[in-house]
């Protein structure tokens, strides 16, 4: 994976849209909304939330969102809620009658509801607010694509400085990264791009540290006080860099959260603390999986956790790895045959003894591309002739 490739799917542009959702349990409601706005611009209607939901998987995404709070089985709040998980970026408005008011301005007043309406609402006054809305949607867009620029341009600096540096460290951030994203989606949680960034991130201090006391950190060894002083300041290293970038003070705060010892599952009620968790969980797994431990007791280790871990967070992770599972084959192989995706079931070292690359360790194209350097570095291959590795069948 090449650092322009690095951010993923759910930072990817969606196409622009004017289309409108419109949801209310009254037929005529909804036949006075396609008169009023159809006229006008691209709608779909739906009559609860659940249809509602089936719609915007159908035809979304939608630019502008709007639905009644009081409908059966799902009220408005509720399927808005939803909604939001799938596209952060509409903006979605709650009509309501005077008797649900004081309860429906709590939900807007929460946060993610951009306007609230009262029922009866003329003709003229949900157009004006449809067209605000749409404004609206226009200006969350263009900030979107704004930080989507920046942080692609930032992050391929970085990673590709990181993988250069420090290849032992940035292929467990890789590793990292790739489990904490598949648990993040499977919780239907919002914004994975900010998960994908504060793992990467968080190993940045690292960049700091000499190669034979990285090997002690990465194999589980002891280390100096002095070095756990050094750790110890990563976090504040890193929100200084954060700092510099604009509009991921999130990230900045899920990579403080991080750092933190006392990780209960109750922080997971917040989104930075959840997020963090979720790091926290792969970190774990990836270190026991570097140091040669199965999956099954790995995953036994952890559960014993439960204090710090919430039962959510655990059982998705059981089922991603449950999924993901793959047989696999051993080979011994020469280093120019290495392939992404393989795992190294021994060390590889150079000639005066540096590590390379643990046991354990996955193989990437970034490591690849630092094989074949060391190759010409020394008019010849530094490596043994063959190595040992595993592969999915």
């Amino acid at each position: 994976m090449t650092g322009s490739e690095f951010i993923s799917t759910s930072m990817k542009r969606q196409p622009l849209t004017s289309k409108i959702l419109f949801v209310d349990d009254e037929e005529s409601i909804l036949q006075g909304f396609k008169l009023t706005v159809g006229r006008h611009y691209e709608i779909s209607v739906a009559s609860s939330g659940k249809e509602g939901l089936e719609v915007y998987d159908r035809d979304g995404p939608f630019a502008v969102v709007v639905s009644d709070f009081a409908m059966p089985e799902m009220n408005g709040a509720e399927f808005l809620g939803k909604l939001r998980k799938r596209d952060s970026s509409a903006v979605t408005m709650l009509l309501t009658g005077e008797a649900n008011f004081e309860e429906v301005s709590e939900v807007v007043s929460s946060g993610g509801i951009f306007r609230l309406l009262n029922k009866p609402c003329s003709s003229e006054k949900l157009k004006r607010n449809v067209e605000e809305a749409l404004r609206q949607y226009n200006l969350i867009r263009a900030e979107k694509e704004l930080l989507e620029e920046t942080l692609n341009g930032s992050v391929s600096a970085l990673i590709s400085l990181f993988s250069a540096s420090k290849p032992l460290f940035f292929g467990r951030a890789q590793r990292v990264k790739k489990l904490a994203v598949k648990v993040a989606e499977k919780m239907e949680l919002e914004d994975v791009w900010c998960i994908e960034l504060a793992t990467v991130f968080s190993y940045l201090g690292y960049l700091t540290l000499p190669d034979d006391e990285l090997e002690k950190i990465y194999n589980g060894e002891e280390v100096s006080p002095e070095v756990k002083m050094i750790i110890s300041g990563f976090p504040a290293f890193v929100e200084d860099i954060l700092s510099r970038i604009p509009r991921i003070k999130r990230v900045s705060k899920i990579v403080a959260l991080l750092a933190e010892d006392n990780f209960l599952a109750d922080r997971e009620k917040k989104k930075e603390g959840l997020a963090a968790s979720v790091i926290r969980l792969a970190q774990t797994y990836e270190n026991c999986m570097s140091r040669g431990m199965g999956k099954k007791d790995i995953l036994d280790g952890i559960k014993e956790q439960s204090e710090r871990y919430s039962p959510e967070i655990l059982k998705t992770l059981g089922d991603v790895l449950e999924q993901t599972q793959a047989p696999t084959q051993k080979l011994r192989i020469e280093c120019s045959d290495l392939k992404e995706g393989m795992r190294l079931q021994e060390e590889l070292r150079l000639p005066n003894g540096t590590l390379v690359a643990p046991k354990g360790m996955e193989v990437t194209y970034h490591f690849i591309r630092m094989i074949d350097n060391y190759v010409i570095s020394y008019f010849g291959n530094p490596f043994p002739n063959k190595i040992e590795v595993t592969q999915s069948s």
